[in-house]
């Protein structure tokens, strides 16, 4: 996959980190996740609240929960995400809170 693809996957979980803050769906907690399209790996936003995400603050992981690039550690939630990712080869997207 092109890396500008990833970057413009990296911008929409962060907006809509913002909208989910904003529209009082998550608070302090919560993560956004994307399956990277035609690979074995997810972005989620590390760390941090939603709220103040940044698209460097989103990780990579593979699907067995290895940190693959990113700066701020994978969230805790992680393996629920990657858990339905692994059971849903047609899910692209996934919040959780």
């Amino acid at each position: 996959m092109v890396e500008t693809n990833i970057i413009q996957i990296k911008r929409q979980l962060v907006t809509v980190c913002k909208i989910l803050e904003n529209e009082k769906v998550t608070d302090e907690l919560g993560h956004v996740s994307a399956r990277i399209p035609n690979s074995n790996h997810v972005l989620i936003n590390g760390r941090v609240s939603p709220g103040k995400a940044t698209i460097e603050d989103i990780t990579t992981v593979d699907l067995d929960g290895r940190q693959v690039d990113g700066s701020l550690q994978a969230p805790g939630e992680t393996p629920l995400h990657l858990s339905i990712y692994k059971k849903r080869q047609n899910v692209s997207t996934r919040g959780m809170r």
